[in-house]
C-alpha cells in the first residue's frame, strides 16, 4: 500500500467517524421528538463536561512545575523564581502565581499586571481557599471570578516544605467554547457551582439573580423538565464534572426542543451526503500535498544512505514541508563535502600507517581463521623467507618453524588467544637469523574474533648482550672463590694466635663475618649459574624434617647469636617415611633465608624455624619479628639482584632469595613468602618427600 493510500485512508476515516457517527444518529431517530431532545441534551452535557474535564487536565499538567519547587529539599529565592517563571512564560493561563511563606504572606509573586494590577504583596493567611490547603494537605479550589470580565479560578497548592503556592487560572478559553455551543436557536450552555449557583461569566442574563438549579439526582448525567424561566417551561441536561464538582447545564425552551421540521430527515440526509463528498475530495487533496514530498524525503534519504548525494529533493512550496526540504537538501550537500573530506583523510592516514608499518624492524603477520594471510609487512617477509613482490596465500606456505606452525595452529583452532614464545630463526641455507621474541593473539571487533596477529620482534642484541653479562659476572665471581678461601685461612690462623687484645679480634671477627657473606653470595651464585645453564642435579639422601630443622639451626645458631637475635627451632611432628633431598642445598636455602631475616630483625627479635608433613609434602618456614614486606613488593623478593630497602644492619646483593627460588624448584616444590602489615614476614617452601629431578651425584663446585 502507498504512502498516499495511507494518508488517504487515515485522513478519510478520521475525519468521516464523526459525520458518521452523527448521520447515523439522525438517520436512526425514529423516536418520539422528547427523546431526541433528551438525548441530544444529554450529548451536548457530556460534551461541554469533557472539555471541562480536559480543561482541568490541562490544568493538572500544568502544575508539573511543583515538583521542580519540591525536589532537591529547600531552593534559594532565585531558584523559586526562576521557576515560576518559565512555568509562566510556559502556560500562559497561569495569570497569577504567588509562592506563600509558613505565615501565608507572599515571598514571590509574578501576575498580568492588566487582570492584577495591584503591585504589593498580599497576605493570603486568612484567606478561606489557604486555609483549606493548610487543613487539609490538599489543592483547594476557590470560587470563580472575575477580573477584567475575564473568569479566573483561584486555588491553593500545599507543599511539603510548609510553604503554600497560591495560584489563579485563567478559565476564558473554556468560558468561550462553552458560548459557543447552542442547542437550537434558544439553547445554550450553562455552568453551575457544585451548590447549584451559576458561574459568574458565562449565566444567561435572563436567569434570576437568586436563581440556583433544581437538585441532582444519583447519577452524574441527568434531565431537567419543565423549568420555568422568562414566563415559559424550559428543559435541560446536567452532567457533573467530577474534577471540580461543577455542573454543566443546557437550557432550551420546550417548544423549540421538541419541534421537527417537515423536511428534516431529507435535508439531513442530503447534507450528510453532500458533507461526505466534500471530506472525501478534501482527505484526497491534503493526502496528496503530504505524501508526495515524503515519498520524495523517503527516496533521497534512500540514496543518501546508499552515498548517493547527486539528485537534490524538490521543494513543495508551502509550510513546514518545504523548510524540511530545504534542510534535508543542505544536509545531503554537508554529508557530500563531509565524505569527500573523510575520504581523503582516510587515504592519507592509510598511506603513513602502511608506509610506517612496513618501516618498522618488527615482523608483522595478519591471518584469518581460515588460515589465509590478509597483510605481511616487509619485515615478516623477510623473517619467514617469503618474496618482497608477493604475499603467500596460507600461513601454513611460510610458517617452516615449528614452534610457530604450533602457535599459529593453536590460535586459528581458537584453542588458545594468546600465546608466546621465543626461538632462533634460521635462513634458507640453515644460518641463523638471530633470536626472536614471537606473541600471538586474537583479534577482535566488536567483541568478535576475526582473526590472529603474529608479532615478531628481533632481540638477538639483546640476548647477546644478557649472555656477555652473565659470562663475565660468573668468571669474575668464580674466581673470587680462591681468594675468598685463602682470606678465610688467615683469618683463623690470626684468631688462634693467643696474644691478639679484644679489639684486634672484634677486627678479625668482623673481617671473618664479612668474607662468610662474600663466600655465601659467590655459592649462590655459581649455583644459580648452574641451575640456568641445566648443569645441576641434585644428590638425594634421606633425612627426617625434624633432624634437618636441627642441622640447619645449629649451623645458624651462632650468627644469629652475634646480632643478639634469639633463634628457635619448632620442628612438627615427621611423615612416616624421610624425605629425600640434596642437604647441601637444602641447608643452603635455610641459610639464605635466616640470613635474610637476621637483616631485618633488630637486635631482641625473634626467628622461628618450623616443619610439618603435609601428605606426600614437607613445608618449611621462618618466621621474624621484623617489619614486613609491602604488600606491593611480595612478588619481587624473589627476583635475581632484586633487593629491598630497610635492613638495618647486613647489605645484600639480591641472590639469595633467588637461588633458594631455584633450588626448592629444582626438587619440584614451590617457595612463597607472607608478610602481614607491620607484623614481620614468613618465608615458606614446600618439597615433595621423593624429589621429581633426576638424581645424580654432581660435585658441588
Amino acid at each position: 500500500m502507498s504512502l498516499l493510500t495511507r494518508f488517504f485512508l487515515a485522513l478519510l476515516l478520521a475525519a468521516l467517524l464523526p459525520v458518521l457517527i452523527v448521520g447515523s444518529w439522525f438517520m436512526r431517530s425514529n423516536e418520539r421528538a422528547e427523546e431526541n431532545a433528551r438525548q441530544l441534551h444529554r450529548q451536548i452535557a457530556v460534551l461541554s463536561a469533557d472539555m471541562v474535564e480536559k480543561a482541568a487536565q490541562d490544568m493538572n499538567r500544568a502544575f508539573g512545575f511543583v515538583l521542580d519547587l519540591e525536589r532537591g529539599g529547600r531552593h534559594s529565592e532565585t531558584d523559586d523564581l526562576r521557576i515560576l517563571q518559565q512555568t509562566v512564560t510556559t502556560h500562559p493561563s497561569f495569570v497569577l502565581l504567588s509562592l506563600l511563606d509558613r505565615e501565608g504572606r507572599e515571598a514571590i509573586k509574578i501576575s498580568d499586571k492588566t487582570l492584577f494590577p495591584e503591585l504589593d504583596r498580599v497576605d493570603r493567611s486568612s484567606d478561606a481557599v489557604v486555609a483549606a490547603a493548610r487543613l487539609n494537605g490538599k489543592v483547594s479550589l476557590g470560587k470563580v471570578e472575575l477580573r477584567q470580565g475575564n473568569p479566573v479560578l483561584p486555588l491553593a497548592y500545599p507543599l511539603s516544605t510548609g510553604r503554600c503556592l497560591y495560584a489563579t487560572y485563567d478559565l476564558n478559553s473554556l468560558w468561550k467554547r462553552l458560548q459557543g455551543l447552542h442547542v437550537g436557536d434558544g439553547g445554550r450552555v450553562l455552568l453551575a457551582a457544585a451548590d447549584g449557583s451559576p458561574l459568574p461569566g458565562i449565566a444567561d442574563p435572563a436567569l434570576p439573580a437568586a436563581w440556583k438549579t433544581p437538585p441532582i439526582g444519583e447519577d452524574s448525567i441527568g434531565w431537567y423538565d419543565e423549568m420555568e424561566l422568562k414566563s415559559q417551561p424550559f428543559v435541560g441536561a446536567y452532567a457533573v464534572t467530577p474534577s471540580f464538582g461543577w455542573r454543566v447545564l443546557t437550557l432550551q425552551p420546550r417548544k423549540e426542543a421538541y419541534a421537527i421540521g417537515e423536511g428534516f430527515r431529507l435535508r439531513a440526509a442530503v447534507f450528510l451526503l453532500l458533507l461526505m463528498v466534500l471530506v472525501v475530495a478534501f482527505a484526497y487533496w491534503l493526502a496528496g500535498k503530504l505524501a508526495r514530498p515524503l515519498a520524495s524525503l523517503i527516496a533521497a534519504a534512500r540514496r543518501v544512505a546508499k552515498n548517493d548525494f547527486s539528485v537534490k529533493v524538490p521543494e513543495p512550496g508551502w509550510g513546514e514541508l518545504n523548510e524540511l526540504a530545504k534542510a534535508f537538501n543542505d544536509m545531503m550537500g554537508t554529508l557530500q563535502n563531509y565524505e569527500e573530506l573523510q575520504v581523503e583523510k582516510l587515504l592519507e592516514e592509510k598511506a603513513k600507517i602502511e608506509a610506517l608499518i612496513q618501516t618498522i624492524p618488527d615482523g608483522i603477520l595478519l591471518a584469518s581463521f581460515d588460515g589465509s594471510i590478509a597483510y605481511m609487512n616487509s619485515s615478516s617477509k623477510t623473517i619467514l623467507h617469503s618474496p618482497q613482490d608477493s604475499t603467500p596465500k596460507n600461513v601454513h606456505e611460510v610458517m617452516t618453524q615449528p614452534v610457530l606452525r604450533e602457535m599459529l595452529t593453536a590460535l586459528l583452532g581458537r584453542r588458545r588467544r594468546l600465546s608466546n614464545a621465543e626461538l632462533e630463526m634460521l635462513d634458507e641455507n640453515g644460518a641463523p637469523i638471530g633470536h626472536f621474541a614471537c606473541r600471538g593473539v586474537t583479534v577482535l571487533k566488536d567483541r568478535r574474533e576475526i582473526g590472529v596477529l603474529l608479532l615478531m620482534h628481533d632481540v638477538t642484541a639483546q640476548k647477546q648482550l644478557d649472555r656477555m653479562k652473565e659470562d663475565f659476572f660468573h668468571s669474575i665471581v668464580h674466581d673470587l672463590r680462591n681468594p675468598v678461601a685463602t682470606i678465610e685461612g688467615f683469618m683463623q690462623m690470626l684468631l688462634s694466635r693467643g696474644n691478639l687484645t679484644d679489639q684486634e679480634k672484634s677486627y678479625i671477627d668482623y673481617v671473618n663475618r664479612s668474607t662468610e657473606r662474600l663466600r655465601d653470595m659467590v655459592d649462590n651464585i655459581l649455583t644459580l649459574s648452574k641451575i640456568e645453564s641445566g648443569t645441576m642435579s641434585i644428590a638425594a639422601k634421606p633425612i627426617f624434617p625434624s633432624e634437618l630443622i636441627k642441622r640447619s639451626h645449629g649451623i645458624q645458631l651462632i650468627l644469629a647469636e652475634r646480632q643478639g637475635v634469639a633463634l628457635v627451632a619448632e620442628p612438627g611432628p615427621d611423615p612416616a617415611e624421610p624425605l629425600h633431598c640434596d642437604l647441601a642445598l637444602i641447608e643452603r636455602v635455610f641459610g639464605n633465608l635466616v640470613g635474610n631475616a637476621l637483616k631485618f630483625t633488630k637486635k631482641g627479635g625473634r626467628i622461628i624455624m618450623r616443619s610439618h608433613a603435609q601428605g606426600s609434602e614437607v613445608v618449611f618456614s621462618v618466621t621474624d619479628t621484623g617489619p614486613g614486606i609491602p604488600a606491593d613488593k611480595i612478588a619481587l623478593v624473589f627476583e635475581k639482584f632484586r633487593q629491598l630497602a630497610g635492613s638495618h644492619q647486613r647489605s645484600g646483593y639480591g641472590v639469595g632469595l633467588s637461588a633458594s627460588k631455584k633450588i626448592v624448584e629444582l626438587h619440584g616444590g614451590r617457595i612463597w613468602a607472607e608478610s602481614p602489615e607491620g607484623q614481620g614476614a614468613t618465608f615458606s617452601f614446600r618439597l615433595p618427600l621423593r624429589p621429581a629431578a633426576p638424581v645424580a651425584a654432581v660435585p658441588q663446585t
